[in-house]
Parts: C-alpha cells; sequence; structure tokens
C-alpha cells in the first residue's frame, strides 16, 4: 500500500494524466488535497478487511458503489457496462443513496446509446475521465447530451473508465465533495476490472450444466430439435428460458445459416418484420441476450457485429444437433455392418428430440428457404 502522498502524486490528474510540477506543489500544499488523500486511505484501509472476507463478485461490486457513493457524497453510483460494437450501454450494478439499495432506475432507458454522449464516447477511446462540475460547461461543448443529463437527474458528476476483459464506466452522480480528486474512483475501477469477469459467471451459474461434447471454453453447443438451447464450460440456457426472449428466433436463423454474416434487413425480412430498414430492433435484441447472459461464452461474445452484418462468432467452436444429426445420417450409406448400423441409428434417434425449431416451425426461414 502505498502512503499518502504517494497515493496523491500518483493519482491526483486532469484528464487522466499526471499534472505539472507546478499544479502537484499547489495541490500538495492544500488542505483539501491532503484531506481527500487522508479521507481515501482510511476508505481504502477499511475496504482491505471487507476483501479479506470471503465475498463472490456481486457483494464486492456492491461493495464498490457503496463506498464509492460514500466517499465522494453522491446520490448515485453505478457501473455503466458499454458493448462496443453495438454502440449502448446500460446500469450493470448500483447503489441509490436515497433508497439504500439497488432499487429501479426508472430514468434510464433499457439500454442507451453512446454515440448521443459524444464527451462519453471520446472518454472511453482516450481513455480519459470525465468530471462535470455543472451543466453549463456541457452546454457549450457537448448541448447534445444536456436533454440526457436532465432526464437521469444529473447536476453534476464524475466518470473513470475500466477495461480488461470488459468495458464501460464506473460514475458517481451528483458528488458533493472530492471532485478534483478521482484517485479513489480510479482504484476502484482496478476492482472492477477484475471481478466484472467472476460477476457474469456467477449470474448463469444456475444453469450450471455441461454437455459431454464440451471440452474448453470455446466449446459451444446450440441444440435446435425441441427448441432451442445452448451450453457452454460456463453455464447452460435451457429451452424453456430462452423461449421467452425475442432473440430465440435471431440466434436459430444464425445458426441455421451459419458460416456468412446476415444484415438486419434480411434477419427482419425473414422475422417478417415490418421495420425492415431499421436495424435498432435486431441490436436491441442481441443487447439485451448479452446483458442477460454476459460471460456465459468466456471472453468471447456469441453474436457478432461485422461489416457485412451479424453472424455467430467464429472465434467459438459451435457443435449443434442439427448438424450432427445430418452428418451421422450420411454417415449410415458408408456402414454395411448390421450392428454398427443399427448403432448410428440409436445415435441419430437420441439426437432427435422433437421438431426442429418448434415455435417457429411453420416460418419459412425454419423449413429451408433461403435469406
Amino acid at each position: 500500500m502505498k502512503n499518502v502522498e504517494d497515493l496523491a502524486r500518483s493519482n491526483v490528474v486532469a484528464n487522466s494524466r499526471p499534472p505539472s510540477e507546478e499544479k502537484w506543489e499547489s495541490c500538495r500544499d492544500s488542505e483539501y488535497c491532503l484531506d481527500a488523500a487522508a479521507a481515501m486511505t482510511d476508505m481504502v484501509m477499511s475496504l482491505a478487511a471487507e476483501f479479506q472476507q470471503d465475498l463472490d463478485s456481486r457483494q464486492t461490486l456492491d461493495l464498490v458503489v457503496r463506498s464509492t457513493c460514500a466517499f465522494y457524497d453522491g446520490d448515485w453510483c453505478g457501473i455503466l457496462s458499454l458493448q462496443n460494437d453495438l454502440d449502448a450501454w446500460t446500469p450493470l450494478h448500483w447503489y441509490n443513496a436515497a433508497t439504500g439499495g439497488m432499487t429501479d432506475t426508472e430514468h434510464f432507458y433499457e439500454y442507451e446509446v453512446i454515440t448521443q454522449y459524444p464527451q462519453w464516447k471520446k472518454a472511453i477511446e482516450e481513455r480519459t475521465i470525465i468530471c462535470i462540475r455543472n451543466l453549463e460547461q456541457v452546454a457549450a461543448t457537448y448541448p447534445m447530451e444536456l436533454e440526457h443529463y436532465h432526464r437521469l437527474q444529473v447536476r453534476s458528476v464524475i466518470a473513470v473508465p475500466y477495461y480488461r476483459g470488459s468495458t464501460g464506466f464506473l460514475v458517481i452522480r451528483n458528488p458533493q465533495r472530492y471532485m478534483d480528486y478521482p484517485a479513489f474512483m480510479m482504484q476502484m475501477g482496478y476492482v472492477i476490472s477484475s471481478e466484472i469477469r467472476e460477476f457474469h459467471l456467477l449470474q448463469n451459474s444456475q444453469n450450471q450444466l455441461l454437455a459431454d461434447q464440451i471440452r474448453n471454453a470455446h466449446d459451444v453447443v446450440i441444440n435446435l430439435f425441441a427448441g432451442l438451447e445452448i451450453m457452454t464450460k460456463f453455464g447452460r440456457i435451457p429451452a424453456h428460458e430462452i423461449a421467452s426472449h425475442k432473440i430465440a428466433p435471431i440466434i436459430s436463423i444464425l445458426t441455421l445459416r451459419r458460416g456468412r454474416p446476415l444484415s438486419s434487413t434480411a434477419i427482419d425480412a425473414a422475422l417478417n418484420q415490418s421495420c425492415s430498414d431499421d436495424s435498432s430492433y435486431i441490436k436491441h435484441q442481441i443487447y439485451r441476450f448479452r446483458q442477460r447472459y454476459s460471460g456465459l461464452f468466456g471472453k468471447e461474445e456469441l453474436i457478432i457485429s461485422t461489416p457485412g452484418g451479424y453472424m455467430l462468432n467464429d472465434h467459438l467452436h459451435i457443435m449443434t444437433d442439427v448438424e450432427e444429426f445430418d452428418r451421422l445420417q450420411k454417415s449410415l450409406a458408408h456402414i454395411s455392418n448390421r450392428s454398427a448400423r443399427v448403432h448410428q441409428l440409436e445415435r441419430i434417434m437420441r439426437l432427435y428430440k422433437g421438431a426442429m425449431c418448434p415455435n417457429y416451425c411453420t416460418e419459412q426461414w425454419a423449413i429451408g428457404s433461403k435469406l
């Protein structure tokens, strides 16, 4: 653990860059800076005792947002998770000081579009800190962000980006103190980076069930007979669960047309969507799926965005029951031994658990039409 002066010197920043010697001398001698550094040391020492307990990742992130909210005396602190290729973000875990817990974030949209926050998009790209003391400083430089700040009840805000496996911000809304001292938030950003993957795995732990074919983190089994089911090393999404989500037919289409990207227009047309010129529907469903099951695919995503459209991630080793069914059927032509043929037929019958994509079996895409 660094001493107070070293912490202050290394972490008192302007746009994530070390301050000049003149600024450092001014800060070091100020009562404000020394008070902030001392308060940070007290908080870090207190948290060290907490972190030594047997906490799971959810409890750790809860401790992060609560302590950050207390340190800066804000009214809301949260971890915003960003999906870069979808240009969208949403709160992952948060603390509301007024209610004393992780209560509804009714002022947020289901997901926010980061291109509508140019200052934040620039900050994540350049790895810089956002510090807005009042909305007047935003009006001149980023006027399009103003209406969103009013909706989100933001009068001032500090946001520190985090990286390492997942991308986003640690945010404190309406801080009442230490706005010029983001050191504590930077320290907590390191904690978030370390815990975020474990947090996602914990979210999916209730679905833990491994298929026989799964050997490593890149193996994915997608079953379409009797309903869509997905299994990985990290967990399972059963058919009855994913059937309730609108992403199910999209994943099914991409699975059946695996190996080439499909545009939003092509997917919309297959789904008989009326908004075939609008990519927002597909993007929205993919984003919700990632938020719900992030971490189930290790460090990868199941669906990726390419210049040609959306497709299943070819960095994953994806196996499907439909492809295995076809392979076993074709191999029958080369098996002459009677007992071997019976054994092969038994394997085929075990694979077939019911109609493929039963909820969509009357749709053209499910009965073999080309997109």
